[in-house]
């Protein structure tokens, strides 16, 4: 899968400003019946407070003819209420590592990449939260609600919107 790139649609949303701000977690994303069980794996340490927004993520994805590993230093982290879940989040950042070089999907060292992330609670026998990658298309900090559609097949993502 290629990594999408979407017309920003102009939603803005304001993070939160008191208390632990954060999103963190792991898990994995498949799209069964076409890929395997572990296809896309991320996992996330964002905080958003005084001393301004940091954290990192890592995305991996498993496909055996065009994989991808990665890191990302997060600068931009946008946490935010969602009526009936836990909360939402968009945060991006620096790619600081990635491997294979040259990869499918072009992405490099100083790469920007964004991710969206849903908290809809606890994990059960179907997925309740959302991860999706994206190459940044805007700043995450305008951006607000994108929507829900729960693609965490194992893992788990914790949202705290203070």
């Amino acid at each position: 899968m290629v990594l999408a790139t979407l017309a920003f649609f102009g939603a803005t949303a304001s993070s939160a400003s008191a208390g632990s701000i954060y999103a963190t977690g792991a898990g994995w994303v498949s799209f069964q019946p076409f890929t395997g069980k572990h296809y896309w794996h991320f996992d996330v340490s964002a905080h958003s407070g005084p001393q301004g927004d940091q954290g990192q993520v890592g995305f991996t994805i498993n496909d055996p003819t065009f994989p991808l590993q990665s890191k990302v230093a997060l600068d931009c982290v946008d946490i935010f209420p969602v009526l009936g879940l836990n909360g939402a989040a968009w945060v991006a950042g620096t790619v600081t590592k990635a491997s294979p070089q040259p990869n499918f999907y072009a992405i490099t060292p100083g790469t920007r990449l964004e991710f969206y992330f849903v908290d809809g609670g606890n994990p059960s026998a179907t997925p309740v939260d959302e991860f999706d990658p994206f190459f940044e298309f805007a700043p995450c900090d305008t951006l607000g609600f994108f929507g829900y559609s729960p693609d965490v097949t194992q893992g788990n993502v914790n949202i705290s919107t203070g």
